[in-house]
C-alpha cells in the first residue's frame, strides 16, 4: 500500500502491489539498491574500489540500476507527454509544478532522481514503521486497550486532522519511531568553512560529520531505559526528548517527504 501511494504521488501511475500482491521488478531492484546504499552512504571510497571489482554481485547491482535508471526515465517521459497534451486531465504528483514551470524547473533527469529518491524514502519508512508499531502494541496489552480505547471516540466521519489530535496514538508513532528508526543511513553533515567546535573538539572547515538516529535514540540521559518500548515517556515528553528524536534527519537537509510519510502511517 505505501509503495502505491508513493510511487503514484511521484510518476502519476500506480504499480498496482496491493491489488496483485506481489512486487514487481523495479521495486525489488529498489529495494536491494537500498539495502547496498546504507554501506555506501558509510563507506562510499571503499564502496567505490569495490565496483570496480568483476564480481558478480557488483555486475548485477549495476544492472538492477540501469533498469531502475530505464523505467524511470520512461515513466517520467509518459507524464511530461500526457501533461504538455492535456495539463487538466494529467495527475497531480510531487513534481507536478515542476513540469508547469518548463524551463525553469528540474531537468528531466533530476526529476526522475528524486522521484527514485522518494519512492525508497517513503515505502520501505512507512512499512517497515507500521510492521514494529503494530508487533509492540500487540505485545503490550495495556498499550493496545487504551488505544483502542482513544480511536473509538473518533467520530464516524474522522479524517486525518482528528487522527493527528490524538494524543496517546502520537505517542505510540513517535516512541517507535524513536526505537525503531526506519533510516539505517548516517545522517551527514558538512561542517562550516570556519570549522566548528563539537563535543570539544575543534573539526576543520568542510570535514563531513555523521551521527546515526539509532545511537540519537538511545541516549540513557535523554531516554531513561532506552530500550524499553514506552509510549507513556511522551505524555510528559522534554523538549530534549523532541530535539533527540530524528527519524528523518533534521534541519533543512531533513527528508522532505514527512508530511507524506505521516499521512500514509495514520
Amino acid at each position: 500500500m505505501a509503495t502505491d501511494i508513493i510511487v503514484e504521488l511521484s510518476f502519476g501511475e500506480s504499480f498496482g502491489i496491493l491489488k496483485h500482491g506481489k512486487k514487481n521488478q523495479y521495486i525489488k531492484d529498489l529495494e536491494g539498491l537500498a539495502a547496498k546504499g546504507s554501506i555506501r552512504s558509510t563507506f562510499p571510497t571503499l564502496i567505490s574500489i569495490a565496483t570496480k571489482l568483476p564480481l558478480p554481485i557488483f555486475k548485477e547491482t549495476a544492472a538492477a540500476a540501469q533498469r531502475i535508471r530505464d523505467y524511470s526515465a520512461e515513466a517520467v517521459a509518459r507524464y511530461k507527454r500526457d501533461f504538455a497534451n492535456n495539463p487538466a486531465a494529467a495527475k497531480p504528483t510531487l513534481f507536478r509544478k515542476l513540469f508547469e514551470a518548463g524551463e525553469a524547473g528540474l531537468s528531466d533527469d533530476e526529476i526522475r532522481a528524486e522521484a527514485q529518491a522518494y519512492i525508497v524514502a517513503g515505502s520501505d519508512t512507512t512499512a517497515t514503521t507500521l510492521t514494529y508499531l503494530v508487533y509492540s502494541v500487540c505485545c503490550h496489552g495495556a498499550v493496545r486497550q487504551k488505544l483502542v480505547k482513544e480511536l473509538m471516540e473518533l467520530p464516524d466521519d474522522f479524517g486525518h486532522s482528528d487522527l493527528r489530535e490524538l494524543l496517546y496514538l502520537n505517542n505510540v508513532i513517535d516512541e517507535t519511531l524513536r526505537l525503531y528508526a526506519a533510516v539505517p543511513s548516517a545522517l551527514p553533515r558538512v561542517v562550516p568553512a570556519k570549522g566548528a567546535h563539537l563535543a570539544g573538539y575543534f573539526i576543520p572547515g568542510d570535514t563531513v560529520v555523521s551521527t546515526q538516529a539509532w545511537t540519537l535514540h538511545r541516549d540513557p540521559d535523554v531516554f531513561p531505559d532506552p530500550e524499553t518500548w514506552d509510549p507513556a515517556r511522551w505524555e510528559k515528553g522534554s523538549k530534549l526528548m523532541h530535539e533527540a528524536v530524528m527519524p528523518f534527519g533534521g534541519g533543512s537537509r531533513g527528508i522532505s517527504l514527512t508530511c507524506c510519510f505521516f499521512s500514509s502511517l495514520y
